[in-house]
């Protein structure tokens, strides 16, 4: 096993050499429990909880910006180590064969672990969708989504909602993509996203971008 260097210009004052994983007593941690119910043939719903640890102030999702600086203040640095709850739901319904609404919501709430600084961040997201199957040609999907990406929503005591300068705003995600069969072994999906006020700042420009797909099946 490589020598661990427990000093060096990288590691901060208060951070370990392994700040995202050094066993279970002596790092980061994640403990994780999933409930799914099905409460008719036409409905799926998912429950899920996290309680994590992290010796660095970090989220540890790699879905926004502020997933480092989970608590973001003046006082506040990246060697704060946090604690997360964690909670998600998911749900979809079926109309018909070929018609599905689905959807998620998701809350972090982050705390401070190290009772250094008084300071706690709730982060959300959510999204709907709808979906079609057959749709012109029997095997080809298609779908349309709209919602919100990870932002922060709330700051108590020392945290900050935003860093100096951010012109907060929250943030919207849609896309749209369609799935045609060109045989029995492969697919193409073409599609799009727009995001707008990315990252949660109002100064950030629309961004649109295309995707193409192609899956393979043997």
């Amino acid at each position: 096993m490589a020598n661990i260097p427990q000093n060096a210009p990288d590691i901060l004052p208060s951070v370990s050499g392994t700040p995202l994983g050094s066993g279970i007593f002596g790092g980061s941690s994640v403990v994780v429990a999933q409930l799914t119910l099905k409460p008719s043939r036409s409905i799926d719903i998912g429950l899920n909880y996290a309680n994590s640890y992290h010796e660095i102030n970090i989220l540890g999702t790699g879905l926004t910006s502020s997933d480092i600086f989970a608590l973001s203040g003046a006082n506040i640095g990246l060697g704060i180590p946090v604690k997360l709850n964690s909670f998600g739901g998911t749900v979809n319904f079926r109309f018909s064969d070929q018609l599905a609404l689905s959807g998620y919501g998701a809350a972090i709430f982050v705390d401070d672990s190290s009772g250094r600084v008084n300071a706690s961040s709730t982060f959300t997201s959510w999204m709907v969708g709808l979906h079609l199957k057959d749709l012109i040609k029997k095997g080809n999907t298609a779908g349309i989504l709209f919602g919100q990406p990870l932002y922060r929503t709330d700051a108590d005591g020392n945290a900050n909602l935003a860093a100096a300068g951010v012109q907060r705003a929250t943030p919207y995600h849609l896309e749209a993509y369609y799935k045609f069969k060109v045989n029995d072994n492969v697919s193409i999906t073409p599609g799009a996203f727009v995001l707008f006020n990315p990252e949660g700042d109002s100064r950030n420009d629309t961004t649109t971008v295309g995707v193409l797909r192609t899956t393979f099946t043997f």
